[in-house]
């Protein structure tokens, strides 16, 4: 009940009365020992941190929904993860978390993509043979009420060569659209990955500026400073 609170208070817009509500769903789920529950509790908990701009709290929740997914094989959940968690480390200037959390993300939704292809490419092969035997136990019934041979079998072709072009057609628009929902994903990961690799190269440009800058500043102090043999004459118990 407090987990159905917090999705309405957080739907309504109202992340810290959801975030109370969720937090008391996990201390339930973690007293009775319910990780299913407690994954997709702590991964509210954590991304209502986030919408209340305190990610650093949130980010342990977050991981710890990580590690229960990937022990409970939720997918979904996991995909949810991912996401947050790439968007957290590139908020960050991590990049190289973020890139890594952007593989995973894109290898676990193009998991779920065809886990749900192939259900519906299954469902419409059980149609298929459930129609096909409806389809045959008629063509027997009209078989045994026609007299005439011809008609019966021009009737039962036509009737067979419909029933499967519509199939055919079925089947094949369930498949191209799959296709090009595929290929706009893949062009939207594209796309961040690029980002990213485009963003990585910047922080490493500014970091050799930074470092080259600190190199020049230490040549500079060194020139300015005593040697280490002048030291020790002047001040003979001294060291550096």
């Amino acid at each position: 009940s407090y987990n159905n609170i917090g999705n309405t208070l957080s739907k309504l817009g109202k992340p810290k009365e959801a975030l109370e509500s969720y937090l008391k769903a996990f201390k339930l789920f973690e007293e009775n020992g319910d990780d299913l529950n407690m994954a997709r509790s702590s991964y509210n908990i954590g991304n209502e941190y986030f919408i209340l701009k305190e990610p650093e709290k949130g980010f342990p929740y977050v991981k710890k929904s990580e590690i229960l997914a990937d022990e409970l094989k939720i997918k979904e959940l996991q995909k949810d993860v991912f996401l947050t968690l790439l968007n957290y480390y590139s908020a960050k200037g991590d990049f190289k978390n973020g890139f890594e959390y952007s593989e995973k993300y894109r290898t676990v939704n193009d998991s779920l993509y065809n886990e749900h292809k192939s259900k519906e490419i299954n469902e419409l092969n059980t149609q298929y043979e459930t129609e096909k035997k409806e389809q045959e136990n008629k063509a027997l019934q009209l078989e045994n009420a026609l007299s005439n041979k011809t008609i019966k079998q021009q009737k039962l072709i036509t009737y067979f060569i419909i029933t499967g072009l519509f199939l055919v057609s079925v089947l094949a628009f369930f498949i191209f659209r799959g296709l090009k929902q595929q290929r706009k994903a893949n062009k939207i990961i594209s796309e961040q990955k690029h980002e990213v690799e485009h963003q990585k190269e910047m922080v490493d440009e500014k970091n050799k500026e930074i470092t080259d800058s600190i190199n020049y500043a230490k040549r500079i102090q060194t020139a300015l400073l005593p040697s280490i043999e002048t030291f020790t004459e002047i001040l003979p118990e001294s060291f550096v």
